[in-house]
């Protein structure tokens, strides 16, 4: 066990010449650093024993076991902040690492921590979209079912060619929406994920297409536009797949964490998605 912690702290080392007013305060402090001490919690030990030192309440032996705690303080803030990097736990990376900046001029120290500061703003900035782009395609999604299902209707007969139409008139505005929402985030969205925010919404548009293409159902074009519009929707829950596929490879490449899960919508996806493309 660290000699710090066997020595304890003791109110003759943490005043010096102060009035028994203080007593209960030094009590209080005491019994704080004695619990961290024995949980190896450097930082509330030496912040609570720092506090003592400003009030001008420490002894010599206070100040020595200060110097000591604060050693420890900042080897423990380096491992768990190094730990914390490799976990990619960027957060609490920069909260370690910030304490060894403060109290250390090491260089190669600042610059992980530059680097955790980095990748801790671009995890908040992915960990936003991710939320977004997750909304869009279960939106998307819950769409092209609808559509797909009222292929089928037309195609066994079970609708007309004029209620189907309808139906896709109900469609066309909601696509809309979500269309409208994604121009909207074209202007907050971070400039790294610009470029995957454009094929989304190329994906989202072509779907759009597709619901207004299927608006004319002739009879006398309907088994040549019926067999179109599958190949197309096909090749939309294709793409949608392709979306997520890409947005891990981007988190892969920069280091990031997917905090939302996107497998089940991805199950969602292929769920529907025929195995063959119709003749």
């Amino acid at each position: 066990m660290k000699r710090l912690i066997i020595i304890g702290v003791t109110a003759s080392i943490l005043l010096m010449g102060c009035g028994s007013g203080n007593n209960d305060g030094v009590k209080e402090s005491q019994e704080k650093v004695q619990a961290a001490l024995a949980k190896q919690d450097y930082a509330t030990a030496y912040e609570t024993l720092r506090a003592v030192y400003d009030r001008g309440e420490l002894g010599p032996e206070g100040i020595d076991m200060l110097i000591e705690i604060e050693e420890e303080y900042i080897n423990q803030s380096y491992n768990k902040g190094l730990a914390a990097f490799e976990e990619k736990d960027f957060n609490s990376s920069v909260e370690h690492l910030s304490v060894v900046v403060k109290y250390s001029d090491d260089e190669e120290i600042a610059e992980v921590l530059a680097q955790a500061k980095y990748l801790e703003k671009e995890q908040e900035n992915f960990n936003v979209y991710l939320i977004t782009f997750k909304e869009m395609l279960d939106e998307s999604n819950i769409l092209l079912k609808r559509f797909n299902r009222l292929l089928d209707d037309l195609a066994t007969g079970d609708i007309s060619t004029d209620l189907f139409a309808k139906h896709i008139q109900e469609i066309i505005p909601q696509s809309n929406m979500i269309i409208n929402s994604l121009d909207h985030h074209v202007y907050d969205v971070d400039p790294e994920l610009l470029a995957l925010h454009k094929e989304m919404i190329s994906l989202i548009n072509n779907q759009h297409e597709l619901f207004i293409i299927s608006l004319d159902m002739k009879s006398d074009n309907r088994a040549t536009l019926m067999r179109e519009l599958r190949r197309e929707y096909v090749a939309i829950k294709q793409e949608q797949a392709n979306r997520i596929v890409a947005m891990k490879i981007f988190a892969g490449e920069r280091t990031l964490t997917m905090n939302v899960d996107l497998d089940e919508t991805l199950r969602d996806i292929e769920a529907d998605k025929p195995s063959e493309l119709p003749e």
